[in-house]
């Protein structure tokens, strides 16, 4: 029997308190992606003996984050919660109680506690020892998996703590809180804004406007946020985005280079806009420029060439170089503000997610009901527009995750928003394999002079809702 043993348990504990966390944590990643943390391989055999990498078969994606299995055509999955594990079957097909040997025997041959062969659709797993020790630690928890940040009477949720715009988001947040709070909580439980200066995954429930890269994606803990701060980050699986990051903001962009055109790039040398960056690169075959734009000797700059501004890059100073070098490219900026850019003497087009004709007239009044009625300040309006709506599809969220709550069930209900109105944003769209909910972006022309936007290739669509 392959033992499951407790790292730190106190003598006498119940056994249902007897667990490894670490373990669990390992074997949680072999459940959700069929790769271990150790780097040894894991081999699915399917019937006929095909064998496959565990990861293009792992055990969550038919049997589901809670172990209930999700049905698919004329295939139903077993329920493998340890609730109905850990009981003999007295009914139908019958079988005893597993234990760890017992499961041991079906993840590896494929015969259950009563001697019969699973379903032929049913792989059989080939893994080290100390692999499928983990996996079976984490098995007798699923089902009934810990709940950081969850009682029954609140819902704790981390936030980015940062300097000024986080303040904002924060005290955006926080409003929000207070309005759902007042009027009921989610299913009687109330939202609380944890004051912790860094993101514990063991201590919160969720996270809201708080960069991917602070959250361990094996802790499955749900996140909200506006941005990827990378491309990488939109592939984590419990993390949805309202826009799209950098590099697809680019990429748009770099539809508008016409063909044989010289093409250069400066970045604010962040990760995101290092990435948009390489993308730009290679899709226009670009030029990387340092922030002086310095050039090489023999290349002479022309009126007809493109410069990308990607990232928050001090387009002040990028301007009054290319005065001194009397070089007028056209400009294309992703990530940069509109209201630095207008001195230039050239062609701008930006690449942006939103745009003010997003937003709705009710949703206006609404948020300007919201900040009037909590005191907020009135700048930095883009910054709460964002928070706000990040807190509107947190609610939606838990609201549809019912009043069983789990993070894998808010998960679940995010990946099932369909155009969803946040009347501040378009209309956001998620789904398993879509965690961006705003796809795409708007390339505009700004008119600065009236403060409004013309979409290339569409009509004026300024001055709407803000």
């Amino acid at each position: 029997m392959l033992a499951v043993v407790a790292a730190e348990a106190s003598p006498g504990a119940p056994k249902s308190e007897i667990r490894n966390r670490a373990a669990e944590k390992r074997g949680r990643q072999i459940y959700f992606t069929g790769a271990s943390a150790s780097g040894r391989p894991i081999t699915a055999i399917l019937a006929g003996e095909t064998e496959l990498p565990a990861s293009s078969l792992p055990c969550g994606s038919c049997h589901g984050p809670d172990g209930r299995g999700v049905p698919e055509g004329t295939i139903e999955p077993a329920d493998i919660r340890w609730s109905t594990l850990s009981q003999p079957r007295k009914t139908g097909r019958l079988r005893l109680r597993y234990d760890d040997a017992l499961l041991h025997q079906a993840i590896a041959t494929g015969v259950d506690a009563g001697g019969n062969a699973l379903s032929a659709v049913m792989p059989r797993y080939r893994m080290h020892e100390g692999d499928l020790a983990d996996l079976l630690a984490y098995l007798r928890r699923l089902g009934d998996p810990v709940q950081p940040g969850l009682s029954e009477t609140e819902i704790v949720v981390a936030a980015a703590p940062s300097a000024q715009v986080g303040a904002v988001t924060r005290s955006v947040i926080e409003a929000c809180f207070k309005d759902v709070n007042a009027s009921g909580g989610i299913f009687g439980r109330t939202l609380r804004l944890d004051g912790a200066t860094t993101v514990d995954p063991e201590r919160v429930f969720a996270a809201l406007c708080t960069p991917a890269v602070e959250v361990d994606p094996l802790e499955r803990m749900p996140l909200v946020t506006p941005f990827p701060s990378a491309a990488a980050d939109a592939e984590l699986p419990a993390a949805f985005f309202l826009y799209p990051d950098l590099r697809t903001q680019a990429l748009a962009l770099a539809k508008s280079v016409t063909s044989g055109a010289r093409v250069y790039v400066v970045s604010d040398g962040s990760a995101a806009a290092g990435d948009a960056a390489s993308a730009v690169t290679e899709a226009v075959d670009a030029v990387a420029l340092a922030p002086d734009l310095r050039l090489a000797a023999p290349v002479q700059p022309r009126d007809t060439d493109f410069l990308f501004f990607i990232g928050r890059v001090d387009a002040p100073a990028l301007l009054r170089r290319l005065d001194e070098r009397q070089w007028r490219p056209r400009l294309l900026v992703a990530g940069g503000n509109v209201g630095d850019l207008r001195d230039a003497r050239s062609e701008v087009l930006f690449a942006v997610p939103t745009l003010p004709g997003d937003v709705t007239p009710e949703a206006h009044e609404e948020l300007e009901a919201f900040t009037v009625r909590h005191r907020l300040s009135r700048t930095q309006l883009a910054t709460q527009i964002a928070s706000y709506a990040t807190v509107k599809v947190f609610v939606e969220g838990l609201k549809r995750a019912g009043r069983e709550l789990t993070r894998e069930k808010l998960i679940a209900a995010l990946e099932q928003l369909y155009d969803f109105p946040t009347g501040l944003t378009p209309p956001l769209t998620f789904g398993r394999n879509r965690h961006i909910g705003s796809a795409g972006a708007y390339v505009v022309s700004p008119d600065l002079r009236y403060r409004s936007f013309v979409r290339v290739g569409g009509g004026d669509l300024g001055g709407r809702g803000r």
